[in-house]
């Protein structure tokens, strides 16, 4: 029921400490078919089918590789009819040297061109083409049967063993070749499906975590005693193993962990209250993201406003979990971060009429 689904989405407005954990899950089959999917990889599920962005909008700055499609979650907010169908996309470029993370925000009213009044896809609705090899705008045609749209030449190129056998300049005229139809290597990250649930609440020493950003001296981030004894232990189990030479004492523990970062102290608390969560989601326009350092914090300036001048606000972030899931290996440049902070329009505006209909949001790579 679409209506249950918006209003469970967006039914906390106002309470700042209100966070929805995401989960992966493995699925049996593509959920690009899927209505309103929240999901990891695969192909990305356009919210709205004719007006993609175009290919060089999804081009890394640094260097000119094509991003990759991460994730997308569908966040509606009923108290804007403009978004009431809401969904935004994450795309990275897979080499960490560049960091690049890129945000799309797309939305749509309830009466629309696309989906009915219940949520179902109208099927008399034309989409634009799509790059069989990584599902986005396929704006570059096929020049010998003019059937199959790609990107880029690049992604032409690598589809060609794929596609191949089917291209003929003699297909009857205005036969579309599928663009669903998997290409080998193509997909970029393993597909798997988002499912969210409330966080559980959390005992008096971790549940203190919306405090401003600038306050990194609150008591909730200081070692307890057992805490304290815990790391002692590990510690000298880790000396035995590794057959570490010398002593270790209580003196040199607190040298240790006085230079322990609090900010990563309180996201362990915090992460432990369920450890495979791999997106922290709010709806509160006043919430704060859940540090993993002190040092990488972005500043009030360095959140650029949306192009309708109004300030973001952080909406959901991805924890390290997910580069698990993801099966990434870690390497000397291979894809890694500590947190990736997605900020959107606080407003959620409204494309103007002849703009893009899919909005850049921004996104904030912080490190371990």
């Amino acid at each position: 029921d679409e209506t249950t689904k918006q209003d469970e989405t967006h039914s906390h407005k106002g309470e700042d400490d209100y966070v929805r954990l995401g989960f992966v899950e493995d699925i049996d089959e593509s959920l690009v078919f899927e209505t309103f999917p929240n999901k990891v990889g695969g192909h990305p599920k356009w919210l709205d089918p004719q007006h993609l962005p175009s290919s060089s909008s999804l081009v890394c700055p640094s260097c000119q590789a094509r991003l990759s499609f991460l994730l997308q979650i569908y966040a509606p907010i009923n108290e804007i009819d403009d978004a009431y169908h809401r969904t935004l996309f994450l795309f990275c470029c897979k080499k960490n040297k560049c960091g690049c993370f890129h945000v799309l925000r797309c939305q749509i009213p309830r009466d629309n061109a696309f989906y009915t009044l219940d949520g179902k896809e109208k099927t008399e609705v034309t989409s634009a083409p799509l790059c069989p090899r990584c599902g986005c705008f396929g704006d570059k045609k096929c020049a010998r049967c003019h059937r199959v749209g790609y990107c880029s030449k690049e992604h032409q190129a690598e589809d060609w063993p794929a596609h191949k056998p089917t291209c003929s300049p003699e297909a009857p005229a205005g036969s579309i070749e599928s663009t669903h139809r998997p290409a080998a290597g193509g997909i970029a990250f393993k597909e798997m499906e988002i499912v969210t649930e409330d966080e559980p609440e959390g005992n008096d020493s971790d549940d203190d975590d919306d405090d401003d950003d600038d306050d990194d001296d609150d008591d909730d981030d200081k070692i307890s005693n057992e805490e304290r004894d815990a790391m002692l232990g590990k510690y000298k189990e880790y000396l035995d193993r590794e057959k570490v030479e010398g002593s270790f004492t209580e003196h040199d523990l607190s040298d240790i962990t006085s230079q322990e970062d609090p900010a990563f102290l309180k996201f362990q608390k915090r992460i432990a209250r369920e450890k495979e969560q791999v997106l922290r989601y709010t709806d509160s326009l006043h919430a704060t993201p859940l540090y993993v350092a002190t040092e990488g914090r972005p500043a009030s300036k360095d959140i650029p406003p949306c192009s309708c001048g109004s300030a973001r606000r952080f909406e959901f972030q991805i924890l390290p979990q997910l580069l698990y899931y993801l099966g990434i290996d870690q390497g000397e440049d291979t894809l890694d971060w500590g947190t990736v902070i997605v900020y959107t329009c606080a407003d959620s505006c409204t494309p103007a009429a002849g703009s893009e209909k899919y909005q850049s949001e921004f996104a904030w790579k912080q490190n371990h």
